[in-house]
């Protein structure tokens, strides 16, 4: 296809025809300042490529595709020498498949940077991309592909997403920065995607993410500064890669997945069943509503259950586990933990390596301790490992006796454990 140069007397550009590419090379300069022009429209032609080496410069929006023309796609590729500022926005595109590479400067400066406003859509970012008093990048639209290696900044929301059928896949690898938040993401009928291996931020606002009530994905290897919040949905946050959140992530409403990263991680699965994994790091897991697994994994956690009938878990550590309401199990794995049933038929579990775990408030009527590990025959046979503190009034179980590692103590319990408190 033929490169045609935008005339070096121009203010405003124009397309002339389909299948054209057409170029601003560098050091020329679209500097028009009536507001009724753009800098490049694409007027009612399609399949095109504009090529931004030089700069656009205007008082309204600096490179066009008007709605009432939106036939068919075009390709916008600003180089590193290219600059697009818009008085109004940078670009307004309202085209189908319109694809945009950026590898040198995009600014709105009273409304957004980039406006995509047609379906399939893409955006390549190498370089830098501001709005000033709006959101960076606003897409309304559907199956919307964002990739990020450069930086993303606006004193709004950097990229917010509000498409109506099939959602938005962001990936970043460089730098995002919200002002309000990070990125936000309304409700979709398919739920969207973000993969982030570099850092997303919102500077004054509390959220790096703020997910719809449709099912989102966040794969976290690099470093989101504010909370997540995954919103309704069946939503998977992943940051088992080495990701790290300075803030919590909430799982809202759904049956959320939300598995943490090796540093110390704040995890809410929020109401629906979920399952939600500290990984390493001492984490603070929380349960929230609805039959909940929670697993605290390597390092000295938190983990906290709400109502329902929840699987608490501890694994390596010295761990806190609260059951709260509902008929919960509790296993605080190794290490040295502090186990509380809270209200219900709750059971704790022990291994053979428990280490020297604490009961603090077991039921006798209700509660049950769980050694089917140790393989103990009958409780005639648990009972010469039954001991404890009568000034103390606490209970305890020899569990090396048993052929184990640990003690377990059970406040208020001296003299009190029968057969029908244990399970063997």
């Amino acid at each position: 296809m033929p490169i045609t140069p935008i005339p070096a007397s121009s203010d405003f550009g124009f397309a002339t025809a389909s299948n054209q590419t057409w170029l601003l090379p560098v050091g020329q300069s679209l500097t028009g300042t009536d507001s009724v022009f753009y800098g490049f429209t694409f007027s009612s032609w399609f399949d095109g490529t504009l090529i931004v080496a030089g700069t656009i410069d205007v008082a309204d929006r600096g490179i066009d595709s008007p709605a009432e023309f939106a036939l068919n796609s075009h390709h916008v590729i600003v180089e590193s020498t290219g600059t697009v500022t818009g008085g109004q926005e940078g670009m307004y595109l309202n085209y189908f498949e319109i694809a945009v590479q950026n590898f040198g400067t995009i600014t709105g400066t009273a409304a957004e940077a980039i406006v995509f406003n047609g379906p399939g859509s893409s955006l390549f970012n190498a370089g830098t991309i501001t709005s000033v008093s709006a959101d960076a990048i606003a897409v309304a639209s559907d199956d919307t592909i964002i990739a990020n290696s450069g930086t993303i900044i606006s004193t709004a929301v950097a990229i917010s997403v509000d498409s109506g059928s099939t959602g938005a896949t962001i990936t970043n690898a460089g730098t995002i920065t919200g002002g309000t938040d990070a990125i936000v993401f309304a409700d979709n009928a398919t739920g969207n995607s973000l993969i982030n291996s570099g850092t997303i931020s919102a500077t004054s606002g509390p959220r790096a993410m703020q997910g719809g009530d449709s099912a989102n994905v966040v794969v976290n290897t690099g470093t989101l500064v504010g909370n997540v919040s995954l919103d309704g949905g069946n939503d998977l946050y992943d940051g088992s890669g080495g990701g790290t959140v300075t803030g919590t992530v909430f799982g809202g409403h759904g049956r959320d997945t939300i598995l943490g990263g090796a540093q110390a991680d704040t995890l809410n699965g929020g109401g629906g069943a979920d399952t939600v994994s500290g990984g390493a790091g001492n984490d603070i897991v929380i349960g929230s509503g609805g039959n909940d697994f929670l697993q605290g994994g390597n390092g000295n956690d938190d983990v906290r259950a709400g109502g329902g009938n929840d699987i608490l878990s501890g694994g390596a550590g010295r761990d806190t586990l609260k059951g709260f309401g509902g008929d919960d199990v509790l296993d605080g794995g190794q290490g040295d933990d502090f186990l509380v049933s809270g209200i219900g038929s709750d059971v704790f579990v022990f291994g053979l390596n428990a280490g020297s775990d604490r009961i603090a408030d077991f039921d006798l009527q209700l509660d049950r301790i769980d050694l089917t590990a140790y393989g103990i025959v009958s409780f005639a046979a648990l009972s010469s490992s039954i001991g404890g503190n009568a000034g103390t009034g606490h209970a305890t179980i020899d569990l090396t006796a048993l052929g184990g590692n640990g003690l377990l103590t059970i406040n208020d319990a001296f003299g009190a454990l029968t057969s029908g408190d244990f399970i063997l």
